[in-house]
């Protein structure tokens, strides 16, 4: 059996379902009380985080929204990141970008509402022998958004599963869950491309390559 790189420990008891990261054409609406975004459906996207492209200039930049769908700006989000002034996720002072393109995940043909793409890429993360035995591995994540599940790699373990949606896991972490004869996992991430590693008796946060 494979040595565990990340697992629930006791956590996948607390797993509750909650809302996914459905990619809608919207715009930004405002009141009294602050900003949220409002989906063409209708619906609005709350208690997580969304990449949009509010100002069409081809760039998307990823936003949190509370329980309410209120857009935090200027703060640190519950998960433990920075947005500034206008809610974008910052890192060292820079604002997160990724292609519109490429957060729409939309299919090709835009008929059918997908996911973003908050999870597929190469990631270095701490792999335990032992206690006191720890190497780096590097794993390659793969989310198929027409399923919303995540291939996940390990070619040096040789480990090989597919996980699948589940929703707000651990500390209000996205989750993907495993379930198989052999074992019963999970692999959780903080904020859009931001994997929590498990590293020995706590979680180690993992940006991808």
């Amino acid at each position: 059996m494979r040595k565990m790189v990340l697992r629930t420990a006791a956590a996948a008891a607390v797993l509750t379902a909650a809302m996914g990261f459905t990619a809608f054409a919207g715009q930004w609406e405002q009141n009294e009380t602050g900003w949220w975004w409002q989906n063409d459906d209708g619906s609005y996207p709350a208690s997580c985080w969304q990449w949009l492209d509010g100002n069409q200039d081809g760039q998307a930049e990823c936003y949190y929204f509370d329980a309410n769908g209120y857009m935090l700006a200027d703060t640190t989000t519950p998960d433990g990141y920075e947005v500034d002034a206008n809610g974008a996720w910052i890192e060292n002072g820079q604002v997160k970008t990724q292609s519109a393109e490429t957060a729409s995940g939309q299919e090709n043909q835009g008929q059918t509402a997908s996911y973003a793409d908050d999870y597929s890429g190469s990631y270095r993360i701490p792999y335990y022998e032992s206690e006191t035995s720890m190497v780096w591995h590097t794993i390659t994540l793969t989310y198929d958004p027409a399923a919303n599940t995540i291939h996940y790699v390990d070619p040096v373990s040789g480990y090989d599963a597919v996980y699948t949606y589940f929703g707000t896991g651990l500390n209000g972490w996205t989750s993907f869950e495993l379930v198989s004869p052999d074992e019963k996992d999970a692999i959780f991430f903080s904020a859009p491309g931001v994997l929590q590693a498990y590293d020995w008796g706590g979680f180690l946060p993992v940006t991808r390559d």
